[in-house]
């Protein structure tokens, strides 16, 4: 069988990690042929969709991206090392797909995969685009691994879409607990089941096979991993550095919709033109980690780094976050900028025997999942 998937696989670190990580996991229940279904074109920073672009979030935003991918030397390295992973690791589809030609896929796949990531959000992607496989054949096997739904409720317009989309799906899936739960609503039923994100559904030896051990940097230090935050947020992480006698690792200009300028001044030092495979060494070797992205808290619990984490901007951005924090017994490492400095390393420490043992039986379950859907035993 020839399977392909739909996701983010080039939008940021964690987007491609999680590509990689479903890759993988399938490759392990023997599905081989497996492609990534390519979307607008091969590059990580690329302008082949910027008309659909400009259509979705206008000019001016537009060329604030492109300037903060490629207006810094910098920035243009990071572009590259990420894109090389990308070619060494992805399985891509040769040929590019767009919303106009995707029905053309049918030609090329036996069945088809969406997710993980948050391609189901309709505020980033429209509930009757190719994401919710609404191209697809009906006879052809279409189910959802993981999707993330990045917001609070859907309109009535959007909740017939949705059930009339998933009507044909085998199995369907979310990422997160508030996402079951509305697209259940949406459904009229509970066919909606709640996996882990691909990233720790794979065996953890996919990421020590890709990363590295050592501290590359000779002295302990705080990896600060913030897609956007505040300088607020920033200070009270240089007040926590300086009180453990830390150095501060940090990658600068994350989100080039959301830009810190003092991130210029921020960190001792600065990860311009880090790969997904060094973003996975520093917080492996990391003391602590703090954060307002999701999949940097994922992989600070697979190496039981101590990791504290911000709310991002949005209750539905909070809410996955949130929710995954309560699974493993850590919510109250989601930490207000208004906290005193000294009381963070008050704030209740993380029993990673109980976390392992969390993620073990959901992982069973997520296998489960999948195996029922491709019909494995």
């Amino acid at each position: 069988m020839k399977l392909g998937g739909m996701t983010w696989w080039r939008y940021n670190y964690g987007s491609i990690l999680q590509a990689y990580a479903l890759q993988s996991e399938l490759k392990e229940l023997g599905i081989d042929d497996y492609e990534i279904i390519c979307q607008y074109g091969k590059k990580v920073a690329s302008i082949s969709n910027l008309k659909e672009k400009i259509k979705r979030i206008g000019v001016r935003q537009s060329l604030k991206r492109i300037v903060w991918k490629f207006g810094l030397k910098k920035l243009r390295d990071r572009n590259r090392n990420i894109q090389s992973f990308v070619d060494n690791y992805l399985h891509v589809s040769q040929k590019e797909y767009n919303e106009e030609n995707i029905v053309e896929a049918n030609n090329v796949y036996d069945g088809f995969v969406c997710g993980s990531d948050q391609i189901w959000n309709p505020k980033l992607t429209d509930v009757n685009s190719m994401y919710w496989l609404t191209f697809a054949s009906k006879e052809k096997l279409k189910f959802s691994y993981a999707p993330s739904i990045g917001v609070d409720k859907f309109s009535d317009e959007q909740k017939e879409a949705i059930k009339n989309n998933l009507s044909s799906f085998k199995g369907i899936s979310s990422r997160e607990e508030n996402g079951t739960n509305l697209i259940n609503d949406a459904l009229g039923a509970n066919k909606c089941v709640t996996v882990l994100d691909p990233t720790l559904l794979v065996d953890r030896k996919i990421w020590d096979n890709i990363s590295l051990s050592e501290n590359q940097y000779g002295e302990k230090y705080i990896f600060v991993y913030m897609l956007r935050g505040t300088k607020k947020q920033r200070k009270l992480i240089e007040e926590f550095a300086k009180l453990k006698g830390l150095k501060i690792v940090t990658m600068p200009f994350l989100d080039n919709e959301k830009i810190e300028i003092y991130d210029f001044k921020f960190g001792d030092i600065k990860l311009w033109d880090a790969s997904p495979a060094d973003f996975i060494t520093v917080i492996r070797n990391a003391e602590y980690v703090f954060t307002d992205s999701f999949h940097c808290m994922l992989f600070s619990c697979m190496y039981h780094r101590d990791f504290y984490t911000f709310p991002k901007i949005g209750q539905a951005q909070i809410n996955r976050m949130l929710n995954f924090q309560k699974l493993v017994s850590a919510s109250e490492h989601m930490i207000s900028d208004e906290i005193d400095v000294n009381k963070i390393e008050n704030v209740k420490r993380i029993d990673w025997n109980y976390v392992d043992s969390v993620l073990n039986d959901k992982r069973k379950e997520s296998e489960a999942y999948l195996k029922s859907v491709l019909d494995m035993k």
